[in-house]
């Protein structure tokens, strides 16, 4: 709702509607390979904290090119976009900084250790 009336408002129902789904599905797309990226990018260092056997090839090269390949996906899903599809670049920045303070508010609320804690058993 939040760009839906706006967009229909400003460029009619047909292009409003379609702006609006083009908008909210390049941001949801961005943010899934943002997470991609940082999971890939935490692997070594989870297998590290786990005393496991590191891999290079497995554990440090192949997420780094994933990571890579994720990242010029980013670069050219946001390259050239115009109006009205260019409030992407304000929603993204404030999606982040809106989770980083979430995130600070609720540091000392959650303390996970092992999986049995979240599921219960």
């Amino acid at each position: 709702m939040l760009t839906i009336v706006p967009m229909v408002y400003y460029y009619g129902e047909s292009n409003g509607l379609f702006d609006s789904f083009a908008l909210w599905g390049t941001a949801i797309t961005i943010f899934t390979l943002l997470y991609h990226i940082a999971t890939n990018n935490s692997l070594a260092l989870f297998i590290k904290k786990k005393k496991l056997k590191m891999k290079p090839i497995s554990y440090i090269i192949a997420p780094t090119a994933a990571s890579v390949l994720m990242a010029i996906a980013i670069y050219y899903s946001l390259l050239g976009l115009t109006m009205p599809l260019s409030v992407i670049y304000i929603l993204i920045p404030a999606w982040i900084i809106i989770g980083v303070i979430i995130i600070y508010a609720r540091r000392n609320s959650t303390n996970v250790e092992t999986i049995d804690e979240l599921t219960g058993d």
